[in-house]
């Protein structure tokens, strides 16, 4: 038996090849994960810039005249007279 150590398979890879490819693998998992993650972060930034246009552009119009109908402008003819005023 040669010096490297098997690890029962038939073919005669050994634990540092499976070692190695299971490194592999993992690099390639993550390499994934961040790339669908870093499409998440631009997703959500893209959808944060329209949200704050909206808000933005939302209080940016026109500010709406005042009522006509303030306390000053009410005519007081047609109300009674108090018993004190005469």
């Amino acid at each position: 038996m040669s010096s490297k150590k098997q690890n029962g398979l038939k073919h005669g890879t050994t634990i540092n090849q499976m070692m190695k490819l299971i490194i592999k693998l993992k690099n390639i998992l993550i390499k994934l994960i961040e790339f669908k993650i870093s499409i998440l972060m631009k997703l959500k930034n893209i959808l944060l810039i329209i949200f704050m246009w909206l808000l933005i552009s939302g209080c940016c119009g026109e500010t709406p005249a005042p009522p006509s109908d303030y306390i000053d402008e009410v005519d007081m003819d047609t109300f009674a007279l108090s018993s004190n005023s005469s």
